[in-house]
């Protein structure tokens, strides 16, 4: 699926499950809702407060499913993620017992899964010591892109 054709759909794991930091980098919060990604797991990453997110059989991570992006915002959202991750379009389930639905996903590829501890990404920890700096970071990253013309 191209980004023409890519629904708008966002499945967020890690600092973009938190809305203050998508309202950061999007200039607004889109609607969305808690979803479910199954066959992949969350690991913090080495000597960074985000997560990354690899295949894994048996485990599903718990995250949110963001709705009507735009083909810009998912420019914004490219340049945030950087080469550390690849974007696929993966099933989630958005809620028990509805049907899966595609949405993009950042995904850590191989090349850089030497990354990823064997400790699994705290939420609760990363709200409590690092939002307000992360925020604080996207709101400037978001400048800097409209400054310099990239989105």
């Amino acid at each position: 699926m191209t980004r023409e054709t890519d629904p708008g759909r966002l499945f967020a794991y890690g600092t973009l499950i938190f809305p203050e930091v998508v309202s950061a980098l999007l200039g607004r919060t889109p609607a969305h809702t808690a979803a479910t990604l199954p066959a992949h797991a969350r690991f913090a990453l080495r000597e960074r407060e985000y997560p990354g997110l690899v295949p894994s059989d048996g485990a599903s991570t718990s995250g949110i499913l963001w709705e009507g992006i735009s083909p810009g915002e998912f420019e914004i959202l490219d340049h945030y993620e950087s080469d550390l991750y690849e974007c696929r379009q993966l099933a989630i389930f958005p809620g028990a017992g509805k049907t899966a639905r595609e949405a993009s996903v950042y995904v850590v590829p191989a090349r850089y899964r030497n990354l990823l501890t064997p400790n699994p990404w705290d939420p609760a920890r990363f709200a409590r010591d690092h939002l307000a700096e992360s925020v604080a970071h996207c709101e400037r990253f978001r400048r800097s892109l409209a400054d310099t013309g990239v989105c």
